[in-house]
């Protein structure tokens, strides 16, 4: 007697979740009052309208020159830079050591404030660089003659 009150109770269930036409979708266009954007504001290409600056009181001070810079040495003012020791299946770099790598810099006129060495995973293969890295943070300053060098900002 219950199989024969579930069937019907489910077909029932069915065609009341799945039956009936879906609401009609609104294809008349939005009056102008609701356009998303004023019809006089110049739009670029994508439709959107133009960024504006806005204006700024006189007595605001004006933007400085240029980004001040920090100190030599300041915490926070270096810049790490790195470079691999060498290439896998090859020769060794250009530095034979850390020593040799920081006294180029020095030479070049970076100053050179913590040196170090560091081991990095690096894909197993020839023509890939060494684990091994030298890793220096120097002066701001000698950022592009060290990127000139061949290192590389970390």
């Amino acid at each position: 007697m219950k199989r024969f009150l579930l069937f019907p109770f489910t077909v029932v269930l069915l065609l009341a979740a799945c039956g009936g036409p879906a609401a009609p979708t609104p294809t008349a266009p939005l009056p102008e009052a609701t356009a998303p954007f004023p019809a006089a504001t110049p739009a670029d290409q994508t439709g959107y309208p133009a960024p504006t600056q806005p204006a700024l009181p006189e007595s605001y001070p004006a933007a400085p020159e240029s980004a001040p810079t920090l100190p030599a040495g300041y915490p926070g003012g270096e810049v790490w830079v790195v470079r691999p020791a060498g290439l896998q299946c090859e020769s060794p770099g250009p530095y034979a050591d850390l020593k040799a790598a920081v006294a180029a810099l020095e030479e070049a006129g970076v100053a050179v404030l913590q040196p170090e060495t560091i081991n990095l995973a690096v894909c197993s293969a020839c023509g890939c660089p060494t684990s091994e890295h030298f890793r220096v943070k120097i002066d701001p300053a000698g950022l592009a003659t060290a990127l000139a060098l061949g290192w590389q900002q970390e």
